[in-house]
């Protein structure tokens, strides 16, 4: 009788604590999946998607179409956080649309010597408060001497942008300045062959050479592959499902799967490699550096025409590091490029073959890890060269 009566007790009755577990697991889960999807009627994308959508809408707010050279930075912005990877940072620019420490409007003329900067993502300063980009270094340093610097640069320039957008502040803004300090980038080559060209207005607007370009090896899996580790397609594809419809439970297991999770791996690029892959030299890099140079001629006669004074500066990818590239065709095109126009001229690959501590001491210590941009130590190390060798 005793034994019948205990088999009619109930599943909660046998196991109160489990059963109320396994209803409130239920629960939240059913909560957690009612949110994910309300979540992405709201909003109009997933949840997981919030921080690409979210960078997406900043680079909207930061970066601007010009019909003269092709884009630029946005007027007095000022965006107190922005991620670059898992870099936080704030991004402001004054009234000229440069980056600055902090918006404020900027004369056209000034009482100081005043320098201006320019390059691409480099010296913008990708995931980095702006005093602690070289520019910014350079900027307050030199403030300290009575010199006045800006920085002109944005992601993607190259010669050709470097070169109009200059003509168009000298004559159209009407900015004086001194002296120009380009920070020629090692992509600069392919984006000149590939990227940009002239319109028949002389202005600089994206190039049909495009569809001829070298593909990077930097490829973007499938996000059902980056889980395929896991087990079958059908587990991928669960994952995915997984992945779409939580919030709670996939923000924990993302935790969990990120502390055993390996340092992300340094992929190498063709706009890096042309200096030490002959096939890739002759693919783009041959006509980009005649592309560049001409360019620079330009942007050469151009500052000497207006009495300003230029100077060029040079630096290495991880790609150049990792292949022992110290004597370097872009530092060596350029070094002979400015002697023959008689400009300074400072080779920073020098600073980053100093280190005895090999190719991969030399990346951690100087770059961001699984990017080809400086950290901060690089940032000095670029800041502390060209101020060392001012003249």
């Amino acid at each position: 009788m005793k034994n019948h009566q205990k088999n009619e007790r109930s599943i909660f009755q046998r196991h109160p604590a489990i059963t109320i577990f396994a209803f409130c697991f239920a629960a939240i889960l059913a909560l957690d999946v009612i949110s994910a999807n309300i979540y992405e009627l709201v909003r109009g994308h997933p949840w997981n998607k919030r921080q690409a959508k979210e960078w997406e809408k900043v680079y909207k707010q930061i970066f601007v179409r010009s019909d003269i050279y092709h884009h630029g930075l946005a007027e007095n912005a000022s965006i107190p956080r922005i991620n670059w990877g898992t870099l936080v940072y704030s991004f402001y620019t004054n009234s000229l649309g440069f980056r600055d420490k902090t918006p404020r409007e900027i004369p056209l003329v000034s009482k100081h010597y005043r320098i201006i900067l320019i390059g691409d993502s480099f010296t913008e300063g990708k995931g980095y408060d702006y005093q602690d980009t070289y520019a910014g270094i350079i900027t307050d340093r030199l403030a300290g001497e009575g010199i006045d610097v800006l920085n002109a640069a944005a992601s993607s320039y190259c010669p050709v942008i470097y070169w109009r957008k200059i003509k168009y502040l000298i004559e159209e803004v009407g900015l004086k300045f001194n002296e120009l300090v380009v920070f020629l980038d090692i992509s600069d080559i392919q984006d000149e062959a590939v990227f940009y060209s002239l319109d028949e207005a002389g202005n600089v607007v994206k190039s049909d050479r495009q569809e001829n370009k070298i593909e990077d090896k930097l490829v973007v899996p499938d996000e059902a592959d980056l889980y395929s580790g896991m087990g079958s397609k059908i587990g991928a594809n669960l994952m995915m499902a997984f992945k779409n419809n939580s919030i709670l439970f996939y923000s924990a297991f993302d935790r969990i799967r990120a502390i055993g999770k390996p340092k992300p791996k340094r992929q190498e690029t063709p706009r890096a490699l042309w200096t030490v892959d002959k096939d890739i030299y002759n693919e783009f890099a041959q006509v980009g550096l005649k592309e560049a140079e001409y360019y620079m001629n330009k942007l050469y006669e151009l500052l000497k025409k207006n009495g300003i004074k230029l100077t060029v500066v040079v630096y290495p990818w991880p790609e150049q590091v990792i292949h022992n590239d110290s004597q370097s065709i872009q530092a060596s095109f350029w070094r002979d490029w400015s002697e023959r126009h008689n400009v300074d001229f400072l080779d920073c690959f020098l600073y980053f073959f100093k280190d005895k501590g090999g190719s991969e001491a030399v990346l951690e210590k100087y770059y961001i890890q699984g990017d080809q941009h400086f950290n901060r130590n690089g940032h000095h190390l670029i800041a502390d060269s060209f101020l060392l060798n001012r003249p």
